[in-house]
């Protein structure tokens, strides 16, 4: 067990190591990266502040309590963004081009290496990092209520949510096995990832089922919630860690049918 924990940190840090150098090769890249992620964060900023000139809550939560949502999302993002989107891609490449083969040749745990190949710790500094800065500026921390157990419930479901909408992306890319392409099946992440609405404005057949079935609700609605002390706490993280596992056993299936059905490039 210590050697197979071993083995994935060490493919880990070669992951990390080698996205760390493909991210500081383009310097402009870099530049207007982060220009485009703040102009989005200011831009979206601005669009709140006029809705909230019109009205004084919606779907039950104040000014601030949606700039702590927003601040939320754009973690949640971010966080995605530069673990699970980008490695994804890679493997519906991989098994495109034939480039998979030479992977299943390699001693080594391949579910772990394909999820975290482009592992990018700088990309979430440098363009996260300047966004987030300006939303938490923007936000009276001492106003919103919180207690110390919803807000730890709402981390570990953020957390959670992390290892969730990894394993949707999972499933919408793996029909590539199958189908020899899937980029348009697995970009449905970026819609269905962006439900920008806090949890309680939803009906609650909608919540049951986004919840549960289609579980995007935890990427950012779940977790604010919880920390805002307007969901149960413990109650949602039990939710969590079930639909969790579900997911994650789905992925493990899916990635075994997936190997079974693939037919090697050199066949």
């Amino acid at each position: 067990m210590l050697s197979a924990f071993s083995d994935r940190l060490n493919v880990l840090r070669i992951n990390v190591v080698n996205t760390f150098r493909y991210d500081t090769a383009y310097f402009w890249t870099n530049i207007f990266s982060v220009l485009s992620a703040v102009t989005y964060a200011l831009t979206y900023l601005l669009f709140i502040g006029v809705i909230y000139g019109k009205v004084q809550t919606v779907a039950g939560y104040n000014h601030n309590e949606i700039l702590f949502f927003i601040f939320a999302g754009t973690v949640t993002f971010f966080v995605l963004y530069t673990w699970c989107y980008d490695s994804l891609d890679q493997l519906r490449l991989d098994v495109n081009r034939g480039n998979l083969d030479l992977l299943l040749t390699k001693p080594m745990p391949l579910l772990f290496y394909v999820s975290t190949r482009s592992t990018s710790l700088l990309g979430l500094i440098k363009e996260s990092g300047l966004p987030m800065f300006i939303i938490a500026l923007t936000i009276d921390w001492p106003a919103l209520d919180f207690s110390f157990w919803p807000v730890l419930a709402g981390v570990i479901i953020f957390f959670l949510s992390i290892i969730i909408f990894h394993c949707i992306q999972f499933l919408l890319t793996i029909p590539v096995f199958w189908l020899g392409e899937s980029a348009e099946i697995s970009s449905l992440i970026y819609g269905i990832s962006d439900f920008d609405l806090p949890y309680e404005g939803f009906p609650r057949v909608l919540k049951f089922s986004l919840t549960y079935f289609l579980p995007v609700l935890f990427g950012t609605a779940i977790p604010t919630s919880v920390m805002l002390g307007k969901t149960n706490a413990s109650v949602m993280l039990v939710i969590a860690l079930f639909v969790t596992i579900m997911f994650m056993l789905l992925r493990l299936w899916g990635w075994k049918m997936a190997l079974k059905n693939y037919t090697s490039a050199s066949s």
